[in-house]
């Protein structure tokens, strides 16, 4: 079951990449990201699933860097590229891709979907991510920005 969740979940990053040439690219505006609230799937330990943390998006270059606490209750830093395409007026399909640092690997990589609804300057995105063995389980996320 869980291979059929990861494989649908690629098959769907698969076809939005398929189809972005078709979707208008959005325009990044600088914004103040926050920490994020997440959920931990099928898991028998204590995860922290506030995890409270500030950053910034610099607006044309498209990058977000900032500080949490991450789940295993440990001080996380991050830089990413995130990419957003407009699906419908207010909804956008994006992916977040970088490295983090607090977890097991020193220096981890990561790439994010992301769903984000956008109403003025707010910005709530969700995103999923998979299971990777022996480093973190399943989880869902859900972050707010402010852009301007």
């Amino acid at each position: 079951m869980r291979r059929q969740k990861t494989l649908a979940l690629v098959a769907l990053l698969a076809s939005s990449a398929a189809h972005a040439e078709f979707l208008d690219r959005v325009d990044l505006k600088p914004a103040i990201v926050t920490g994020f609230v997440s959920h931990h799937f099928n898991v028998h330990k204590h995860y922290n699933e506030n995890n409270y943390g500030m950053g910034y998006r610099f607006g044309q270059a498209d990058v977000i860097v900032g500080y949490y606490r991450n789940s295993d209750d440990k001080n996380s830093v991050y830089a990413a590229y995130e990419a957003r395409w407009k699906l419908i007026d207010n909804l956008h399909l994006g992916v977040i891709a970088g490295a983090v640092t607090g977890y097991k690997v020193a220096v981890t990589p990561m790439l994010l979907p992301e769903l984000v609804v956008q109403v003025g300057g707010l910005e709530v995105a969700a995103t999923y991510a998979p299971k990777v063995h022996g480093q973190i389980p399943a989880l869902a996320a859900v972050q707010a920005r402010w852009a301007w």
